[in-house]
């Protein structure tokens, strides 16, 4: 076993290298993460994919929280930057969100989530481009405030959101902001089951070892095999043109400034936050 740790992201091995953990780690802070977090586990997914060992890569979280999104010091850096660049601006929204789904998307391992709590904008939408989603508790929810907070969809959630949840559910959450609970994603089977346990270290012990249990019989080209026809047949297309499409969309509203005041609100506490 190895722990490495890259900001408030670790990565570990289990069931001798079979199995690729990485660990959101910052509860005391709700597991908010910076532009650096976020491309930190861009980069431990290409670390697991391109590790022949690896047969199964996890994504588990720490605490009460899976993540409550973006930090708000990194849209305020953000915005104090592009104020005087903004030529940048294209590097700090659209470049990092197209690589780190297509780190997602392309990735060849089965991808799986361990959902202990509630994720928010961004990490709502990485939960929802894995390939199995497991819950720790019906507490957990997904929330996607992109219209609360002055821009548009991304994280391909344009198109994750009416593939696992139907298209009138998809306008409501994105539209409306409303958060999607463990019970919604359990009726439209995003979510694989749900282990109504308190303690996440328990619930994330229990997932590695279950997984651990089932791959141990199975061959592991079988599972990129499986992984690599289910891609090719299902979202995967979709995905690319989504993300040209929500990168194309959403860069007026940034330029605007209209999200960078939102933040600042939140983070001022003269706007309300859904959490």
């Amino acid at each position: 076993m190895y722990v490495e740790m890259k900001s408030r992201i670790t990565s570990r091995s289990e069931d001798n290298g079979r199995i690729f953990v990485i660990t959101i780690n910052d509860p005391k802070k709700l597991n908010s993460l910076s532009f650096q977090d976020f491309k930190s586990i861009g980069q431990l997914l290409q670390v697991a994919d391109n590790d022949p060992q690896v047969q199964v890569t996890v994504l588990q979280s720490t605490g009460k929280f899976f993540s409550a999104g973006v930090r708000f010091e990194d849209i305020g850096y953000m915005r104090d930057d592009v104020s005087s660049h903004p030529e940048r601006l294209f590097g700090h929204i659209a470049m990092p969100n197209i690589q780190l789904v297509a780190q997602f998307t392309q990735h060849r391992k089965p991808l799986v989530c361990c959902l202990n709590g509630p994720a928010v904008g961004m990490t709502a939408a990485l939960v929802m481009l894995c390939d199995i989603i497991y819950a720790k508790n019906d507490s957990a929810y997904l929330l996607f405030p992109f219209a609360n907070l002055g821009f548009v969809p991304e994280g391909g959630t344009s198109v994750t959101l009416p593939w696992k949840l139907g298209i009138n559910s998809a306008y409501e959450h994105l539209v409306m902001g409303s958060p999607i609970t463990v019970q919604e994603l359990i009726d439209a089977r995003a979510v694989s089951k749900v282990y109504y346990l308190v303690d996440t270290n328990t619930f994330n012990d229990k997932i590695v070892s279950e997984i651990a249990k089932t791959i141990s019989n199975v061959f592991p080209e079988s599972l990129l095999g499986v992984k690599g026809q289910l891609n090719a047949n299902l979202e995967n297309n979709l995905l690319a043109r989504a993300q040209s499409l929500e990168t194309n969309t959403t860069m007026p509203f940034w330029t605007s400034g209209e999200p960078f005041k939102r933040f600042q609100q939140l983070q001022e506490g003269t706007r309300r936050h859904k959490l």
